[in-house]
């Protein structure tokens, strides 16, 4: 029996907490790929390097090519990007993948 959970983990921000999750569902095999997304080309070549992400790239449109209806997509940026990361991630996402958020907040918006 499998452990998978999904086929494809993309990751739409690198920072700690999304690294993080992306490294413990690497190592865990929970899913066959990670996928990163980051704006920063430094932070992207540091995911490839160090195992964090099997492939990053600075563009959603270019993380979610070949996505499936088996993939979770993870938004891991500043709460107030939610927004438009969600309108990027609806313009390119061409099924119905699972998407969701590793955002925390105390407050107000």
């Amino acid at each position: 029996m499998s452990d998978q959970i999904a086929r494809r983990l993309i990751v739409i921000g690198l920072g700690l907490i999304g690294g993080s999750l992306a490294v413990a569902a690497k190592k865990r095999g929970l899913v066959q790929e990670v996928i990163g997304v980051n704006r920063s080309a430094e932070s992207i070549k540091y995911a490839v390097d160090q195992g964090v992400a099997d492939k990053a790239f600075q563009s959603i449109e270019e993380a979610l090519a070949g996505c499936t209806d088996q993939d979770i997509i993870v938004l891991g940026v500043p709460l107030l990007s939610f927004a438009s990361v969600l309108k990027e991630v609806h313009k390119y996402l061409k099924v119905d993948a699972t998407i969701t958020d590793v955002g925390s907040a105390k407050g107000l918006l």
